[in-house]
């Protein structure tokens, strides 16, 4: 159902000069990666192994990389018992880590064809707020992590 009503929708904002921007599992159907793409379609590659965007790419989907465990801001920036944020993806996103990360040298190790980095729009940091409960928090988790995002991307 995900995947057909992933289709409609495509079809829906292509007809009205626009495109589907989803996270990744909208363009999985059941026996995988959705074949048929739909142009200017955009997907956002986020969870833990970038192996989804290396798929998206090389069957033509743009592709924004977002991976949780390097680019969630949300995400605690030390192991402190103290530390305020999230750690599902990685037990801490440091500034070095963010810094670290190569996004096309680590897709090609995983089999990104060349040719298909036009297919990378770019990178996407994400601060997801149901744990944010005042702006001085949210502040503490961006920066300087943010600066370290543009400058990588």
């Amino acid at each position: 159902l995900k995947a057909f009503l992933a289709q409609w929708l495509q079809n829906f904002l292509v007809q009205r000069g626009t495109r589907l921007l989803g996270w990744e599992e909208a363009f999985y159907a059941a026996n995988g990666l959705l074949s048929e793409v739909r142009p200017r379609s955009v997907a956002f590659a986020w969870k833990e192994d970038e192996r989804f965007a290396v798929h998206a790419a090389s069957a033509g989907f743009d592709v924004v990389l977002c991976p949780a465990h390097f680019l969630y801001l949300d995400h605690v920036q030390t192991v402190d018992f103290e530390e305020r944020g999230l750690y599902w993806a990685t037990t801490e996103l440091p500034l070095e880590r963010i810094y670290a990360y190569e996004p096309i040298d680590r897709l090609r190790s995983m089999g990104l064809p060349l040719g298909t980095e036009e297919r990378l729009l770019g990178l996407a940091a994400n601060l997801w707020s149901e744990t944010v409960v005042e702006p001085s928090l949210a502040e503490e988790l961006l920066f300087p992590r943010l600066l370290a995002v543009a400058e990588v991307a």
